[in-house]
């Protein structure tokens, strides 16, 4: 760990600095994959007041269904993609898997606009697109008077579409779709919630909420974590693939499997420690107001 934290702290001035990385060596690729449903988008329920959403520009409807694309999803990846510009070759690659549709899941990544001016999306820019036909179903002789959860009939099988799991990370709100070696893989984002523009939202809908309401952010804290989550991730993506670039450099290294080097930052920095960052690389999007995490009551998320 503490050589994983001496490396990340080159990576760190380097990526701060604005100083592109640029590895002695051709790395192999890392595949990157983005959960769709409560990771890159929440899902606006029926009956919810379309009116708070009015003017807002990640606010979109597909298929009959409201969703809200959550903070800086466009620019989070297109940084991580900006690495192959950095090192010159193919060195990140981004796919999603949902559990929803491919018809679904191809509309909503279409809606993620990287470039105005060419049009270039999400769905332009990946990889793979795997749906719900790809998850692994662990009771496929289910009779239709049983009922069994989603989350607990099925499973995303990396292993089945990316060769090198170590050089894979899913980005995923849900612990339980990966399980044994594969949750190595896994760049959980935390616990998620109810879609609310302002905490003031969340606030009143806590109050009329009958008790034990699931899915409310209990504190200010917990909401902005929530809003931001793929910045988040993002930036603790970006660590680990400037830590990874500036170790190959160095002479006599110790080969590190990428996502336990992920895992070390994961470890390594609080949200609020990220948010503060994250203010700084994108001082055009608006971080609700987050300089209240370290002012205001309530828990530090990790």
């Amino acid at each position: 760990m503490a050589s994983i934290l001496r490396v990340l702290g080159i990576a760190l001035g380097v990526l701060l600095s604005g100083v592109p990385a640029r590895a002695a060596e051709r790395l192999p690729p890392v595949h990157l994959v983005f959960d769709l449903d409560w990771t890159l988008f929440s899902i606006i329920p029926e009956g919810a007041d379309l009116a708070a959403y009015a003017g807002d520009a990640r606010f979109f409807t597909v298929e009959g269904k409201n969703y809200r694309l959550s903070n800086g999803v466009a620019e989070a990846i297109n940084r991580l993609l900006d690495f192959n510009r950095r090192v010159g070759y193919e060195y990140v690659k981004i796919s999603f898997f949902s559990g929803g549709t491919r018809s679904r899941n191809e509309a909503l990544l279409k809606k993620i606009v990287f470039d105005p001016d060419t049009g270039r999306t999400a769905f332009d820019a990946a990889e793979k697109v795997l749906s719900f036909e790809d998850l692994k179903d662990l009771f496929p002789d289910l009779t239709a008077d049983r009922h069994v959860s989603f989350t607990d009939r099925y499973r995303k099988n990396l292993v089945s579409y990316f060769k090198d799991l170590e050089r894979t990370v899913a980005v995923d709100d849900v612990e339980k779709f990966f399980v044994g070696d594969q949750s190595k893989s896994l760049l959980w984002i935390g616990e998620t919630y109810q879609d609310f523009p302002t905490f003031a939202d969340a606030v009143v809908a806590k109050s009329l909420a009958p008790p034990g309401t699931k899915y409310l952010p209990p504190d200010f804290a917990a909401w902005a974590a929530d809003q931001n989550r793929i910045l988040i991730a993002a930036l603790e993506l970006e660590y680990a693939l400037d830590s990874e670039v500036a170790a190959a450099n160095r002479p006599g290294r110790k080969p590190l499997a990428f996502r336990d080097r992920l895992q070390a930052i994961h470890a390594r920095f609080r949200k609020d420690e990220l948010l503060a960052r994250l203010k700084k690389i994108y001082p055009h999007l608006s971080f609700f107001g987050c300089g209240a995490l370290f002012r205001g009551p309530g828990k530090t998320p990790r």
